[in-house]
Order: structure tokens, then C-alpha cells, then sequence
């Protein structure tokens, strides 16, 4: 179980977010708060929206987070994990899957574009 960086509790894995210094935070309030932005870059994240990509490696491995800066952010983090299965030699049948959730009103959703395209139907569509 990691502990939380920004408060100091301890959380269950895959449940919190990996910044980018790999140190681990349980919600994002915690992660954007050690960030140390001032309120008005906080309410513009958080209008923004705050992204994350969940990614699960073949199995048996746990699934992880990774926090990103916005929408070209995660389609880039998540071609970079699909790549790296590639480069692997894993094949279809083997490969990781993931995707992308957004924060809004206290949890995690998965992303949809305003079309209602989940982030991989939106990437094969050429979207960002």
C-alpha cells in the first residue's frame, strides 16, 4: 500500500495517481495541492479538467495511473505505453489495454469525447 505524499495516508494501489516524479498521492486535491499552484491555477485546472491514463499491462500485472497536463498529454502518454507493447513483440491477443478518465465532482470518469467517443475510438479517428 502506498502512502500518500501531499496528506499522508495510506491508500490502495491503483486507486491513487503517479505524478511525475513517481511520488504517489491518493486523490487529486492532494496531488495538485503539494504542487503548490495558487488558487486561481487550481480553478483553472480544475475547470480545465484534471486527466489521468489507466493503463493495464498484460496479464497478471496491476493496472497504473499516470496524471497528465490535458487531452494531448494523455494521447500521447497513452501512444507511448502502445508502442512500447509493440516494440515488446506483444501482439494483439497480449497486449496492455487502457484509457483515460477525467476528475469531476469528487471521482474518476471515463473520457468522452463530445461525440461519445471513449479516448481510444477517439485516437483512431486521428484525434490529436
Amino acid at each position: 500500500m502506498p502512502r500518500c505524499v501531499g496528506c499522508g495516508e495510506w491508500f490502495s494501489d491503483g486507486t491513487g495517481i503517479t505524478g511525475k516524479s513517481g511520488d504517489h498521492y491518493c486523490k487529486p486535491e492532494c496531488y495538485l495541492g503539494k504542487a503548490r499552484k495558487s488558487s486561481k491555477e487550481l480553478a483553472e485546472i480544475l475547470l480545465r479538467g484534471i486527466y489521468r491514463v489507466w493503463w493495464m499491462p498484460r496479464f497478471p500485472e496491476e493496472p497504473f495511473h499516470v496524471m497528465c497536463e490535458g487531452l494531448g498529454s494523455a494521447v500521447a502518454t497513452i501512444k507511448l505505453l502502445s508502442d512500447y507493447d509493440l516494440y515488446m513483440g506483444h501482439d494483439d491477443e497480449s497486449r496492455s489495454s487502457g484509457g483515460m478518465e477525467v476528475y469531476r465532482d469528487g471521482d474518476w470518469h471515463e473520457w468522452y469525447s463530445e461525440d461519445g467517443e471513449d479516448i481510444n475510438d477517439f485516437m483512431a479517428k486521428g484525434g490529436i
